[in-house]
């Protein structure tokens, strides 16, 4: 049963990861089409911080906290860069997000949607689609 939890894992790893490189594949081609969108993607621990401008589908740090701790001057590096250009920061959340992750983003204030973990134990994903940054962790 164990083997079968951790090969659903890897697959889910692998399609999060995908999701997030087809985000930056988009942010890059819109940037290459219409620069006035200013859309940008950067690394930020294991996953990619895509940021399709103001209004566009995606604005999100995605595949981030799945394989690696996100460092709390990252997760700030994040919200300011968002702040920067005018988008809410949301940290994305999925089935394979480390649950240390996903506490370090609600202590620090970083959840404004109650999130409910799960209590099996197969299932790692809170019940929201992503985090966003209160106003008060970014005044910091």
């Amino acid at each position: 049963m164990r083997a079968m939890i951790d090969s659903v894992n890897s697959v889910t790893v692998r399609l999060v990861r995908l999701w997030a490189l087809n985000a930056v594949a988009q942010a890059t081609a819109l940037a290459q089409v219409d620069p006035i969108w200013a859309s940008e993607t950067q690394p930020v621990s294991d996953g990619w911080l895509i940021l399709s401008g103001r209004d566009m589908y995606v604005n999100r740090a995605m595949a981030v906290g799945i394989s690696a701790h996100v460092s709390p001057e990252e997760i700030d590096s994040v919200i300011l860069r968002c702040r920067q250009i005018g988008v809410a920061p949301a940290f994305e959340v999925t089935p394979v997000t480390l649950p240390a992750m996903v506490r370090l983003w609600m202590v620090r204030g970083s959840c404004t949607t109650p999130v409910r973990m799960s209590r099996r134990s197969s299932d790692r994903s809170p019940k929201c689609s992503w985090i966003r940054p209160t106003t008060s962790l970014c005044a910091r």
